[in-house]
């Protein structure tokens, strides 16, 4: 009785030793698995992080380009502005100067070489008209001189009626031109 006493208690002892490792192996496994969820979650959460971080500094990014692209661009205009400012002054210089008339009757003059004389109307500036109805006498012009209240610096609009012809020689014309062309081919560009 004794050795089947024995063989019973060492068959439990082996049981015992195998739930023990069984027990241990499933221990493990769990500290394992928990481990691996832990770390994933880690891992998820810095990756969240690090997007997080990569958003945040696009978007400051992006902000701050656009600051300086509106900064640049309102420098852009405000050198334009002055420069356009002088050129508009040097333009009201030059139309209290002889240079004004000589300019205008050779535009004239060119503008209406080929026109018929009777249906002419020329537009101008209030300060101009009576300077134009004299410059009309010069070149025996029959033309009906009015005031365009677009024009403000100077130089003239050329109607032919019956051609249905419009020449602008106002100087506020050119300047506005000119300053389209400037922005054109200025290297004041901002991308």
């Amino acid at each position: 009785m004794k050795k089947f006493t024995d063989t019973i208690i060492e068959d439990a002892k082996e049981q015992n030793q195998k739930m023990l490792l069984e027990n241990e192996k499933e221990k493990s496994n769990r500290i394992k698995k928990a481990e691996e969820e832990i770390l994933n979650n880690i891992f998820t959460d810095i990756k969240q992080q690090i997007s997080d971080i990569k958003n945040n500094f696009s978007r400051d990014l992006s902000k701050k380009s656009l600051e300086i692209r509106n900064e640049l661009l309102a420098k852009r205009e405000q050198l334009t502005s002055m420069v356009f400012l002088k050129l508009k002054d040097k333009l009201i210089s030059f139309t209290k100067s002889n240079e004004y008339k000589d300019y205008l009757i050779i535009s004239l003059k060119k503008n209406t070489s080929e026109i018929n004389n009777n249906s002419l109307e020329i537009l101008v500036c209030e300060k101009d008209k009576l300077f134009f109805e004299g410059i009309c006498n010069i070149l025996n012009l029959n033309a009906v001189i009015n005031v365009n209240e677009n024009i403000l610096i100077g130089g003239y609009i050329l109607l032919c009626n019956d051609k249905a012809l419009k020449f602008d020689e106002s100087l506020d014309e050119k300047l506005i031109l000119s300053r389209e062309y400037f922005n054109e081919i200025s290297e004041l560009v901002i991308i």
